[in-house]
């Protein structure tokens, strides 16, 4: 499939886009690691965890208007395990019957207590990134990480999924394909689907052009002449920032584009206003209209990801 249809079908028409498909809340805006693709170490706003008062607020609005289609994350930039609390919010969104709560991780700080209340709580999906099948490849990518540490926590996670979970939960390695480590893509597939374990093999973004020391990959950049399309992040993303900012997309890792102040605006408002006005320049192909951060942007080419087994 072409990159371009790829990323079209994602696309959803604007009649039907009255709440965005995911939000991304960040608990946490601190991360126990230093991965070489993640902008985590060169954010300039002030890191910090997201005050319950206003988890609340967003859940609450969550649940009252796309309880059953939005999903939740409960993670930006940073690692959600890093939360004390984490099991606690995730008990909460769910009982207040949001379908579809997920995090990402790096798995490092999982342990067997912390995964059986996980699986307990209700938490849908864990995308564990794991890019490797070796501890060199991965030290190199995942620093301060430890590689035989999260594979036994992944497969104990899976483990505590058997015994407690339900049909709609799951565990999915998450495999960031880049020149660094994509050798192993096919061997992480293959020593995965051996425990039952899906991989989920995105291509590398650049978060802005952010990550200079990761060369870019051939897969995200694809051809200087394809079409430009609606962008993914754009379209159908919230992410908001532990102090409340709604921004521009998942690449907007420092808030330069602050969309609204969900302490004292709604997600339905932000989504309806501001946020309406990017998506009709995406789809009405206004691309001179766009910001210089949106306009310089590549990103957009690599918002898909497959799933193999």
């Amino acid at each position: 499939m072409a990159v371009n249809e790829r990323l079209m079908e994602r696309i959803i028409s604007e009649k039907e886009n009255a709440f965005p498909q995911d939000v991304a809340i960040e608990t946490t805006g601190f991360c126990n690691l230093n991965c070489i693709m993640c902008s985590n170490n060169k954010m300039k706003r002030k890191k910090g965890a997201m005050r319950w008062t206003l988890f609340i607020k967003l859940v609450e609005e969550i649940a009252e208007k796309a309880k059953d289609y939005t999903r939740l994350w409960l993670c930006f930039y940073g690692e959600p395990l890093m939360s004390k609390d984490i099991a606690d919010r995730i008990i909460f969104a769910k009982s207040k019957g949001i379908k579809n709560v997920v995090i990402n991780s790096n798995m490092n700080l999982m342990n067997p207590e912390l995964a059986e209340e996980l699986v307990k709580s209700g938490l849908n999906s864990v995308f564990v990134g794991l890019d490797a099948t070796t501890a060199e490849v991965y030290s190199g990518i995942r620093r301060n990480g430890d590689f035989e540490k999260v594979v036994r926590n992944v497969i104990y996670y899976k483990e505590m999924l058997d015994k407690f979970g339900t049909d709609d939960q799951q565990i999915v390695v998450q495999f960031v394909d880049m020149p660094q480590n994509h050798h192993q893509r096919d061997l992480v597939v293959s020593f995965w689907s051996k425990h039952g374990i899906q991989v989920k093999v995105r291509p590398l973004v650049t978060w802005h052009d952010s990550i200079a020391d990761v060369l870019h990959s051939q897969e995200v950049l694809g051809s200087h002449e394809v079409e430009r399309a609606p962008c993914h992040w754009i379209m159908n993303v919230l992410p908001i920032t532990s102090d409340g900012k709604a921004v521009w997309c998942g690449c907007d890792y420092d808030g330069q584009g602050v969309c609204g102040d969900l302490n004292s605006d709604t997600i339905g408002n932000v989504w309806n206003n501001v946020k309406k006005q990017h998506r009709l320049i995406h789809t009405e192909g206004r691309w001179d209209e766009l910001p210089e951060f949106c306009r310089s942007c590549a990103d957009w080419k690599g918002a898909y990801a497959t799933y193999d087994h």
